[in-house]
């Protein structure tokens, strides 16, 4: 006959013990097997979406409405502009400015502006917001904020803001 041996802390037999951790590691097996599966699918999605993007990008960028300036943290302005939506509380003269000044120095079209705009969370209430956006940067060109290149024929106009000399660093 067996004996059964009592574990003085929990006065359970060692083998019912054993029996328990057993079976709570194959839970646990199980367990482990469903959340890596999980995250290896998460991950194949993740890799999807991020290919599916760049295709969105790239397209963006090749019938001209996304700009391709990156930000020196290596980061693109529509990333951080959707991440922080700045101009969804803003008039359309200050999310067109802060644009400009955000893009220093690069030359930005109407659309550029547009779907900058838009990816920050700008509502647009009107049916034709690229009308909107060139009707406001021509005024901010007349005002004297930025620089304007008209366009000719089918180019669009570009646009660009450069600091001020006094503000302008020495290196």
């Amino acid at each position: 006959m067996q004996e059964k041996i009592k574990n003085r802390l929990t006065s359970t037999s060692k083998i019912r013990t054993m029996y328990v951790l057993a079976k709570w590691l194959r839970v646990m097996d199980a367990t482990t097997k469903k959340m890596i599966d999980k995250m290896s699918e998460l991950r194949r999605e993740i890799e999807d979406r991020q290919r599916e993007l760049r295709a969105i990008e790239r397209t963006l960028e090749l019938v001209g409405i996304r700009p391709e300036e990156p930000v020196p943290s290596g980061l693109e302005w529509d990333e951080i502009y959707s991440g922080s939506r700045p101009f969804s509380r803003t008039t359309l003269v200050d999310a067109c400015k802060k644009i400009l000044v955000d893009f220093q120095g690069a030359r930005l079209t109407k659309s550029n502006v547009e779907y900058l705009a838009s990816v920050g969370g700008y509502q647009f209430s009107t049916d034709d917001p690229r009308n909107s956006v060139e009707v406001t940067l021509r005024r901010l060109a007349a005002d004297g904020f930025c620089q304007v290149k008209r366009g000719v024929g089918p180019h669009e106009s570009e646009y660009w803001w450069e600091r001020p000399p006094e503000q302008k660093q020495t290196s």
